[in-house]
């Protein structure tokens, strides 16, 4: 065949309306395609700007004392506090339990406790000397803890010191802490001084942990992590009881009823018998004939220093003049120092 002389193939056209039909399925494809794309990015966006706006939770600031002495804030979506490590140096520590004021803490094996209504927890050199003295003390690192009933007088900031104050969680207790800061030397604390008091109330009654020697503040957090109210101490006489403390019989606990006579068909060998029982409480306090407060106790027979201070809440109470004129006129073996 001769393809040579042959006529040119020729493409038919294309008409108008498959060429339109082809454009229009060309452009929903592609206009899908720019649609997904944009709702992909605007989810996006949104979903990083809910996260960065999202609102967070703002923890309250106390925080909790753990058993080695260091402290735990509160945290996460729930602001619970932190865990504790789980060393504990006190574990086989000594406890001391004060039945007066019904309250424990450990303390280190090698320190020592001396006093009643006022504490003194330190080393058992410097407790020897204490004790050598009779109610004074010779300085050197100790923690003094005072137990005061009623109102506590909180440091304040002054021409000496600076204070500042915090709540603390010790063992489900909520306690203030007030750290007094020497700015100036006084007498007995040089500038740069610290003073830490941790107060706990309890039913009106204030329990003050103070330390004045701050480089023991480590064990002196580790002992408050173990400090802890006590039920009260039950009793049946006065000899049950410490310090200037006697025991209140419940009278409840012995009704008084009439007891069938022996011999009677309701005689009952048990009946008007009961278990005598009380608790420990202050000793009642003599009547004031001069309307002086009838909050006044006697302290337990020992020597009370009131040299003049530079912080009120270091002086005992019993240094008010007229606290004092009653405990001269009603407690026997209570001296002062001036």
């Amino acid at each position: 065949m001769d393809l040579v002389n042959q006529p040119p193939q020729t493409t038919p056209p294309v008409s108008n309306e498959s060429s339109g039909r082809s454009f229009v399925k060309t452009l929903g494809i592609g206009l899908s395609i720019v649609s997904f794309c944009i709702a992909l990015s605007v989810g996006g966006y949104l979903l990083v700007l809910n996260k960065n706006t999202e609102v967070k939770t703002a923890c309250t600031m106390e925080a909790k004392l753990c058993p080695d002495g260091t402290s735990v804030g509160r945290t996460g979506p729930k602001c619970e506090f932190a865990p504790c490590p789980t060393s504990n140096p006190t574990a086989n520590w000594k406890t001391y339990l004060n039945k007066a004021y019904n309250f424990s803490f450990k303390y280190p094996n090698v320190w020592d406790v001396t006093g009643e209504n006022s504490l003194f927890v330190a080393p058992k050199s410097t407790i020897d000397g204490i004790k050598k003295m009779k109610g004074g003390f010779e300085g050197g690192s100790f923690l003094n803890i005072q137990i005061k009933t009623g109102e506590f007088i909180a440091p304040v900031s002054n021409d000496y010191s600076t204070v500042t104050q915090k709540e603390r969680i010790i063992n489900d207790l909520t306690a203030i802490e007030y750290t007094s800061r020497f700015i100036k030397d006084v007498p007995g604390f040089e500038s740069g001084a610290v003073i830490t008091d941790v107060v706990f109330n309890k039913n009106g009654e204030k329990t003050d942990v103070e330390l004045l020697d701050n480089k023991n503040i480590n064990i002196f957090n580790q002992i408050l992590s173990t400090f802890k109210f006590t039920d009260a101490i039950s009793c049946k006489t006065d000899s049950d009881c410490a310090g200037n403390y006697i025991c209140q019989i419940n009278s409840a606990a012995c009704p008084q009823v009439v007891c069938p006579s022996p011999g009677s068909q309701y005689y009952d060998p048990n009946c008007g018998k009961c278990q005598i029982s009380g608790t420990c409480v202050p000793r009642s306090n003599k009547p004031s004939p001069s309307g002086l407060p009838t909050n006044y106790s006697c302290p337990a027979p020992k020597n009370i220093d009131c040299m003049p201070v530079i912080s009120p809440a270091t002086r005992p109470a019993q240094c008010d003049p007229n606290y004092r004129n009653w405990i001269n006129q009603n407690c026997q073996g209570v001296t002062f120092t001036d």
